[in-house]
């Protein structure tokens, strides 16, 4: 399981995970993230989905 952060601010969605993603694991959560935005906001480009790096 990983931890992460959700913020939607202005239609645009920010994953911030607690620790290191593998790609296959930053793919599925740009995807989910890109869902989740199509949901909340369906006016929203579904690049508006930034996974950033864990601090």
């Amino acid at each position: 399981m990983r931890l992460l952060t959700w913020t939607i601010a202005r239609r645009r969605l920010t994953v911030e995970p607690f620790g290191r993603l593998t790609k296959r694991d930053r793919a599925a959560v740009a995807a989910e993230g890109a869902r989740l935005l199509a949901f909340v906001a369906p006016d929203a480009d579904p690049a508006d989905v930034a996974v950033v790096s864990a601090a």
